[in-house]
């Protein structure tokens, strides 16, 4: 594909990650709404119910963010074009990851707690450095 055929499709991501973008903050906000119902890690109840939705759209969400960021066919269009519709779907991603920390793991569970934070650092991080990056200019005159 050419640059202009994968702008086009850009276009067609970005969109997708609006409805990503819903169903995340759709799932926090039922997951907090249901956090003051003590509700226990258990996958032999819930697994078909909240556990399988949670999943389904992890996969959702998770795999277009690094699809875009780091395939080849992607790098042809301009690391500015395609970071925000990127780490837009990776932050969608950490939404559901925080939904599956608050329901799923009690609050002084170290170890869940910290994959959480340090998973939003390194997200920031991410950003912040790709952000700064300039993309390489074509020479004009090789």
């Amino acid at each position: 594909m050419d640059v202009e055929q994968l702008e086009k499709r850009l276009e067609f991501w970005k969109r997708g990650l609006l409805v990503a973008i819903g169903a995340s903050v759709t799932l926090l906000a039922t997951t907090l709404a249901e956090s003051s119902r003590h509700v226990s890690f258990s996958f032999s109840d819930a697994f078909w119910g909240w556990y399988l939705v949670w999943m389904v759209i992890w996969l959702a969400v998770a795999p277009p963010g690094f699809y875009l960021l780091m395939s080849r066919r992607w790098r042809k269009v301009s690391l500015s074009s395609r970071l925000n519709p990127a780490f837009g779907y990776l932050g969608c991603a950490w939404l559901v990851l925080l939904s599956a920390g608050i329901r799923g793991f009690s609050s002084s569970d170290p170890t869940c707690n910290s994959l959480i934070v340090i998973t939003a650092f390194i997200l920031g991080g991410t950003y912040w450095y790709l952000r700064k990056k300039k993309d390489k200019p074509e020479e004009i005159f090789p």
